[in-house]
């Protein structure tokens, strides 16, 4: 018998939930990613004369879309694991975090250019 001949277990269709915390890990990541980036950036030579408030102003739209990504995906679990059903939180997280997140990405991308040229 080769590996080929093993039969795939169905994985059955996946729910919303299953999305919504594959979304939330995901844009806790990228979040945490960007928010590296932006600290990479701040620290170049050419940022030198980077005001300290437009280094705020960036990180805090993405610091609230990691913090709301990460509850949100926290919540998803908790909900499931007691098997109660998901609150309205969760759905307004997973709306509000990524809105959050362009925010601060529009704003780095600004930094970013206004530093490099």
């Amino acid at each position: 018998m080769t590996d080929d001949d093993e039969a795939v277990p169905d994985q059955g269709p996946r729910d919303a939930d299953s999305y919504l915390y594959d979304f939330f890990k995901y844009l806790t990541s990228v979040s945490l990613l960007t928010i590296g980036g932006i600290l990479t950036v701040s620290q170049l030579p050419e940022a030198a004369d980077l005001k300290r408030s437009s280094l705020l102003i960036t990180m805090t739209p993405v610091a609230l879309s990691t913090l709301m990504a990460f509850s949100g995906a926290g919540e998803l679990v908790k909900a499931k694991s007691n098997d109660k059903p998901l609150s309205g939180n969760v759905r307004r997280l997973g709306q509000i975090a990524p809105i959050a997140f362009l925010i601060g990405i529009g704003s780095f991308i600004f930094m970013f250019l206004d530093v490099m040229y």
